[in-house]
């Protein structure tokens, strides 16, 4: 097993295009009702993605306008 970070609902079209032009519809094979894996269980069976770098991006702050409106020259 392996996790490709795609998931595929029952019912809908796997559009690849190495299975087109006749699309296979998605089905549910194997299903255990009221599973509950555990984060560590996914971890284990080798599940789970590696976790991506979280992206910090700076913010910019616009300088104050230099033209003020007459309505701002009343309320000021």
């Amino acid at each position: 097993m392996s996790a490709s970070g795609a998931t595929r609902v029952a019912g809908t079209e796997n559009f690849k295009v190495k299975y087109g032009p006749d699309y296979p519809t998605v089905s549910i094979i194997h299903g255990v009702p009221g599973r509950v894996m555990s984060l560590e269980q996914l971890q284990q069976m080798g599940l789970l993605a590696e976790a991506e770098p979280v992206k910090l991006h700076s913010l910019r702050v616009s300088p104050p306008a230099s033209d003020i409106t007459p309505r701002q020259k009343r309320s000021g």
